[in-house]
């Protein structure tokens, strides 16, 4: 491909920012007739110097809502460009989800989904990804993959998974840069709301060593987009 693109407080890890004003997200269904996992492929460049990819499969039985919204999300390069994975909780999540590009990120970010109560359902152990929410209904585009089994307390809070990483997670995934880890005070890490306010620019100047979607690609040919290094 071209180069060109611990738990102190349970719910205060995925709480993204406060007082939002929601409308429900719709559109006509995107995902496969049959039960049949997607299969996502992820580049990321994790340092100045190394890049890495990780394999989702994503499976629309698991948690409807949840995949449809992750592959309407594919369709828009903007939400892709230079993806910041902005908060990373050693041993607990990868938080990323919030565009580069503000004026992207401020319409989807009140553009909710319902929550799903699939029959599938699947617990939050370490590989599987799942939709952020401040509370019922509430899901916009932030996404966390579980870097450890989280679902004695996630799944008691409605984070229902939509895909599992099945490739790269040792090799990849855990060596996303975890140095600023979350907000303060808890941390040093950024502030959601000035992702919302400033995006890449924001992140860029103050939060230069943060790893970032480099290219990503649906392996059945549906999708591809890559970009150059901003390292």
């Amino acid at each position: 491909m071209v180069n060109r693109f611990l738990i102190k407080t349970i719910s205060f890890f995925l709480l993204v920012t406060a007082n939002l004003r929601f409308s429900t997200f719709a559109s006509s269904s995107i995902l496969p007739a049959k039960e049949t996992p997607i299969r996502v492929e992820v580049e990321v460049q994790l340092t100045s110097t190394s890049t890495g990819k990780f394999m989702i499969e994503v499976h629309p039985e698991w948690s409807p809502l949840g995949a449809e919204r992750f592959l309407e999300l594919m369709k828009h390069e903007e939400f892709w460009e230079a993806l910041r994975f902005y908060r990373v909780l050693s041993g607990s999540i990868v938080q990323f989800g919030i565009a580069g590009d503000t004026d992207f990120s401020s319409h989807w970010e009140h553009n909710v989904i319902k929550d799903d109560h699939p029959a599938k359902a699947q617990s939050n152990e370490r590989g599987y990804i799942s939709f952020a929410s401040l509370g019922p209904d509430t899901r916009t585009t932030i996404m966390f993959i579980n870097l450890a089994d989280n679902s004695k307390i996630f799944d008691r809070m409605g984070y229902t998974p939509f895909g599992r990483v099945v490739e790269g997670m040792d090799n990849v995934v855990d060596q996303i840069y975890s140095g600023y880890g979350d907000a303060k005070p808890h941390g040093d890490g950024p502030n959601t709301s000035k992702i919302y306010g400033g995006g890449n620019k924001y992140l860029k100047r103050n939060f230069p060593k943060l790893s970032y979607v480099k290219s990503v690609e649906i392996l059945d040919g549906h999708f591809e987009w890559a970009q150059e290094d901003e390292f």
